[in-house]
């Protein structure tokens, strides 16, 4: 990676392409391939990785821009799972490589066998599985990954989730905080009420596996252990209220979440202001709070 000409990969890492059109998709592959082939082979899969990434992005701006027609979006995907597979043949032991195509092709249960034969021809070559990984294949609840796995000497606990894991994390983190008499202000996703959040911080386990699952369900507890009565919750409900369809790109760079409960992703500098104020509204109507000591822990 170390020996390429830095103007190309700045070129391909800054500056990817608008792809308005299937000609612009084609060009784009025909300009990664030549790119590509003017390289040592060792090296090749660098130029995969970045195409890999700058598609996938795209894919999730276009869907919020909505500058592409549905076929086109649908090919954007495609494309980019096809530069995944190149940067994998290329760099088999890629463990990042592994994990993105695992998190792309999170919806597509055609691909469940594939996504085992990477995992194993990682393993095979010497690489290393990531807590990060190991959380993401163990939500799928495969068999066949986990016999891998196994095979491979690698634990994959199939009772952790990532909400559990995401759930043990904040505990964690309030209870470090607490010791440490620093408040804690937790603050819920744009558009969804703090109930999801509030019910990490609760008694009861959630049977669910994600949390965006846990944002979308309805009637969710929102009742806080007494151990964490002293968090502070921060609510971006009400980009509801001022987000609409035909706005949003003001507000969002991509759809992180899309489906019909909830529907939101990372913000733009409108988005941010937005959610700021919503954290300074807190501040002001608990200062008296936030002015004293925390109860010591027990």
């Amino acid at each position: 990676m170390l020996l390429l000409p830095p103007g190309p990969i700045r070129n391909a890492t800054h500056e990817m392409p608008k792809i308005q059109s299937h000609a612009d998709l084609n060009l784009f592959r025909e300009n990664v391939e030549k790119y590509a082939q003017s390289l040592p082979r060792r090296q090749r899969y660098f130029v995969y990785q970045i195409a890999t990434i700058g598609l996938f992005n795209l894919h999730s701006q276009d869907s919020v821009e909505h500058k592409v027609a549905p076929a086109l979006s649908h090919e954007l995907q495609k494309t980019a799972i096809e530069m995944n597979r190149k940067w994998l043949s290329h760099y088999p032991a890629d463990m990042f490589a592994v994990r993105f195509f695992v998190y792309t092709t999170i919806h597509r249960d055609d691909l469940q066998t594939e996504r085992v034969t990477h995992i194993q021809q990682a393993l095979g070559h010497g690489g290393v599985l990531d807590d990060a990984l190991v959380s993401l294949i163990g939500n799928y609840q495969d068999p066949r990954i986990h016999g891998e796995l196994q095979r491979f000497g690698i634990r994959s606990n199939s009772a952790e989730t990532p909400l559990s894991k995401t759930r043990a994390n904040y505990l964690h983190l309030a209870r470090m905080l607490k010791q440490r008499n620093i408040h804690y202000m937790a603050m819920q996703y744009p558009m969804a009420n703090t109930s999801a959040l509030r019910s990490v911080f609760s008694d009861q386990k959630s049977r669910m596996n994600n949390y965006s699952d846990l944002i979308t369900a309805p009637d969710i507890s929102s009742t806080v252990s007494p151990e964490f009565f002293h968090i502070l919750f921060v609510s971006n409900e009400n980009f509801r209220g001022i987000v609409t369809h035909e706005n949003e790109a003001e507000y969002f760079t991509d759809m992180f979440v899309a489906n019909p409960q909830l529907r939101f992703g990372h913000t733009t500098k409108k988005g941010h202001e937005l959610i700021a104020d919503n954290i300074v509204q807190v501040f002001k109507n608990n200062w008296d709070i936030l002015k004293m000591n925390l109860p010591t822990t027990q």
